[in-house]
């Protein structure tokens, strides 16, 4: 009796023991695998390349032509007097001498001449006018008297009133006081000429300035003698600048006067200065197959005491002048682009990518347009292309959003 319950003791411990050894099987068996198939998957996914992807979008293109410009004042000329003298005066109206950097207007008067030996000149000429237009004014009043004696006379002389002695002394006394009156007409005239020409002569002592600038140059000091090829100062327009650039001729046929759009930038300026074309000129250099294109722009003072402007006359600058607008272009950052002889770009598809071969177009800045190869739904690789192949496998980090 006890041999059998011994024995079924037993016989329920090994099926528990056995039991317990299948369970413990079973779980580390499960743990291995789960294990092993994490560690698997693991792999795979490192293998995998991470790149950072982006849609494709559509931008508005602009084709631009980068140049260097040149900058000019809009006028600059040497003052010289037209007449020789002595200067007696080198400043303007207000008693500013005359100085670099001073401002000055059009038609102001900057410098005076003398005038003593000129005022003397108008005062002998208007004095002989004068005596001149009251000969003139006595000739006319004898050859009015003259014709009237004429007139009457030859009435007399048609009725049988009067002899024909007083009709022909009449007659010739008409004829030499008309001679006398356009004698005395000339002589005035003449007269007046000189006037004019003295006052003229006299008005020349004042030496204006052509138009709004700043001198830039004196030459000479106050008590010079000049002449007339002296250059006295030298006035420039630094309110107005003009930028000059050479264009190639290819180019010319995209430009047009008044409208076309310039971008002018330096490091000097905290932004870019933008105008238009205000001429081109019209010939082409036979060396360099270039045409000249100019712009105008508005100047700016720093400092109007150390004269110090914005352009700097004689400086060049970046040019940048819009030749044409694409609106609505599929369009990739430049950095995207890759080249095997043509350019392409990875288009992502699924957990892969494909290489897409690609036109370019114009180029505006950071991007390319794309005439064709891409449709604009695209999803594209834009950091980490440099380690792919048509067909690998990606995993996509954070995806770059559209700019």
């Amino acid at each position: 009796m006890n041999i059998e319950k011994i024995k079924k003791v037993l016989t329920v411990f090994v099926t528990t023991v056995i039991l317990v050894g299948i369970m413990f099987s079973s779980y580390f068996g499960y743990q291995y695998v789960a294990e092993k198939t994490k560690k698997e998957k693991t792999l795979q996914t490192e293998r995998r390349i991470p790149v950072r992807t982006q849609k494709v979008e559509r931008r508005t293109l602009e084709s631009r032509l980068e140049v260097k410009a040149d900058l000019y004042p809009n006028e600059k000329v040497e003052i010289k007097p037209k007449i020789s003298g002595r200067i007696i005066r080198l400043s303007k109206d207000d008693g500013t001498n005359l100085s670099y950097c001073v401002a000055v207007k059009k038609g102001e008067v900057i410098a005076l001449l003398d005038q003593d030996e000129l005022k003397s000149k108008v005062a002998t000429a208007k004095a002989s006018f004068n005596t001149l237009s009251a000969a003139y004014e006595v000739a006319k009043v004898n050859s009015d008297e003259a014709k009237r004696e004429y007139d009457r006379q030859e009435q007399l002389f048609k009725v049988g009133a009067g002899t024909s002695f007083a009709f022909d002394s009449a007659k010739t006394t008409l004829l030499r006081s008309q001679a006398l009156l356009k004698q005395a007409e000339a002589n005035r005239n003449q007269a007046e000429a000189n006037l004019r020409q003295a006052e003229i002569t006299l008005d020349e002592t004042f030496i204006r300035a052509p138009f709004d600038g700043v001198v830039t140059n004196k030459y000479v000091a106050l008590g010079s003698m000049v002449t007339i090829s002296t250059p006295l100062v030298e006035i420039t327009d630094l309110y107005t600048i003009k930028a000059l650039m050479n264009v190639p001729q290819h180019n010319l046929k995209d430009l047009r006067s008044k409208s076309t759009p310039i971008k002018l930038t330096s490091d000097l300026w905290d932004a870019p200065v933008e105008g238009v074309i205000n001429r081109i000129y019209p010939t082409v250099d036979a060396t360099t197959r270039t045409a000249i294109v100019e712009m105008l722009a508005t100047n700016v003072a720093l400092d109007t005491c150390q004269c110090v402007w914005k352009f700097r006359i004689g400086s060049y600058v970046r040019a940048s002048i819009l030749l044409s607008t694409h609106p609505n272009e599929i369009a990739v950052p430049v950095d995207v682009l890759l080249r095997e002889g043509k350019y392409f770009v990875f288009v992502v598809e699924g957990d892969r990518v494909r290489q897409q071969f690609v036109e370019l177009g114009v180029r505006d800045g950071t991007y390319f347009e794309i005439l064709s190869g891409l449709k604009g739904d695209e999803e594209i690789v834009v950091s980490g292309q440099t380690r792919l192949t048509d067909g690998a496998l990606i995993r996509k980090l954070n995806t770059v959003p559209q700019s």
